[in-house]
């Protein structure tokens, strides 16, 4: 198959077209379904040089989330860097799709950015990107030695250009995807098409999580400086009915002290993804924007030590702010036990500030409750 993005109208999988004969172009990408453990042989001298590859179209008749995408492949016997081959090609937007296949007719499309480690693209891999320049039906991108990497990709790591990020990964049905959560300054509310990736829906039958910007689905979102009003819509549709899991990687990467909560708002459960993974069943029929991430203040935990005569030890706790996703928030009660778990003090109803004095030298636990 190769991907004409000029065939498409209504919908994105229109453009898909099946090659029968043909020469296998340097620089276009092609999809084939090939059984397990098959080799595949080229013969032929191994490219190298510039490559010129077109034409690459945008198409005012493609009213889908894939105008502009175009199917393009490394032509070389050697990785290729996603960062250097769009730096060179200015009119591409900052975010391309790989698929990565879970099985016979199975698989998503992940993204590659500058925002994600390990963006190298393999030998003669193909791979997607969207034209963000004008509409056109002839223009080219190039692919140059320059671009190529040494060595193993597999081992190659970005810098981190980022402040704080978010991987979620839904579980379900034999299936798994995730999408990717960011705040990088600078970024908005709206579609960032230097930083923002579409999201592809995965195979029939298979879960597709993504978050909602303005109504497009991204596999990639990223939002300027955190703050307890921050907020992520979250998509899901799971492809066919079951039991699923939502959980989060990356938190470590946030302050400490914020947790990150998942609303569903489909049953009104908040869950703390802090815990662990978010369990739940999901219809084929249900609305797909059913979640939500939001964020807790910074809580901020400080000790005095005890004085020479082990007496007046000290533990207070702030909150930078009272507010979570724009509402206000209050604890139900703050709890302080003391290392055999005895109750030392009860806290009802507080926005998290406190401030215990006369404690023994120790070690000591603080519960915070919301809810159950």
């Amino acid at each position: 198959f190769d991907y004409r993005e000029d065939a498409v109208a209504n919908c994105d999988f229109e453009g898909w077209h099946v090659r029968l004969s043909g020469p296998l172009t340097p620089g276009q990408g092609f999809a084939a379904i090939v059984p397990n453990n098959r080799t595949m042989d080229l013969d032929g001298p191994p490219n190298t040089g510039t490559i010129n590859y077109g034409p690459i179209t945008k198409t005012a008749g493609n009213t889908t989330f894939a105008q502009g995408l175009n199917q393009v492949g490394n032509p070389y016997p050697s990785p290729l860097s996603w960062n250097d081959f769009a730096s060179y090609n200015p009119n591409l937007a900052g975010t391309a799709y790989i698929w990565e296949s879970s099985g016979f007719y199975g698989g998503t499309f992940q993204p590659l950015s500058s925002l994600l480690p390990n963006t190298n693209i393999a030998s003669f891999q193909a791979f997607q990107v969207v034209w963000a320049g004008s509409f056109t039906n002839s223009a080219q991108v190039t692919f140059e030695n320059s671009q190529r990497v040494a060595g193993n990709d597999a081992f190659l790591r970005n810098a981190q250009n980022y402040d704080h990020r978010i991987d979620l990964i839904v579980d379900g049905n034999g299936y798994a995807d995730r999408t990717y959560l960011f705040f990088v300054d600078g970024a908005s509310d709206a579609f960032d098409i230097s930083l923002d990736g579409y999201k592809m829906e995965s195979g029939a039958g298979q879960p597709t999580l993504y978050s909602d910007i303005n109504g497009d689905m991204a596999s990639i979102n990223a939002k300027d400086n955190l703050s307890p009003q921050s907020s992520f819509d979250i998509g899901f549709e799971p492809g066919t009915n079951g039991s699923y899991s939502i959980s989060a990687e990356q938190l470590e990467s946030l302050p400490a002290g914020v947790l990150t909560y998942l609303i569903d708002h489909q049953t009104g459960n908040w869950h703390l993804l802090n815990e662990g993974p978010y369990s739940f069943n999901s219809l084929v029929s249900d609305p797909s924007g059913r979640f939500e991430i939001v964020f807790s203040p910074q809580i901020e935990l400080s000790a005095n030590k005890a004085d020479c005569d082990g007496q007046n030890g000290e533990i207070s706790s702030s909150q930078l702010s009272g507010i979570i996703n724009g509402s206000a928030f209050s604890w139900d009660e703050i709890r302080i036990l003391d290392d055999q778990t005895n109750l030392i003090s009860l806290i009802p109803n507080s926005d998290g500030n406190f401030n215990l004095s006369s404690l023994s030298p120790g070690t000591y636990q603080i519960d915070l409750i919301e809810g159950s």
